[in-house]
């Protein structure tokens, strides 16, 4: 009996624990390991998939994103290397936000956004499995947005240029 309550008890301990880092967002996986690579004036962080099973099926038409030799790399249609699988992070020398966004399996997905050197946003694209999809919109160096829209499937369906939101 009292092996019972000892099994019980760390059974309910582990559920919870398994509950509370699944609520928390984190690029970490087993799956996936993080990398930084210092270049010039940047710095990148990153994550990449180091899964072993069989590669994922490439599209001609899309561009891939992949690390190998301390440098992340693009291809249209293919990679050799290891794709892009998380978290995406670019900062300038003075660790000011450049871009941030995400990837999965190489491609370029959900919102990305971008900043120019004095911390002012530049731009913000909406990404689904590697192609434009979702809203947009570009600021002008004073902070003012210029354009906003929607992109649907990699076509602009719909632009406001001049637009104060």
């Amino acid at each position: 009996m009292e092996l019972y309550k000892h099994f019980l008890f760390i059974s309910l301990i582990y559920i919870l624990f398994s509950i509370e880092a699944r609520s928390q967002s984190y690029d970490w996986s087993p799956l996936n390991r993080e990398i930084v690579i210092t270049a010039g004036d940047s710095t990148v962080n990153a994550y990449v998939s180091i899964m072993t099973s069989a590669s994922p099926k490439l599209k001609d038409n899309l561009v891939y994103h992949w690390y190998d030799q301390d440098m992340v790399r693009t291809n249209m249609g293919g990679y050799s290397g290891v794709l892009l699988d998380g978290g995406y992070t670019v900062y300038d020398k003075d660790d000011n936000l450049i871009t941030q966004g995400n990837f999965k399996k190489g491609l370029q997905d959900g919102l990305w956004k971008f900043w120019n050197p004095d911390g002012q946003l530049k731009k913000i694209l909406t990404y689904k499995k590697g192609v434009l999809h979702g809203e947009y919109k570009i600021w002008d160096s004073q902070g003012t947005i210029v354009e906003s829209g929607r992109y649907r499937h990699g076509e602009r369906k719909t632009a406001n240029t001049d637009a104060e939101e």
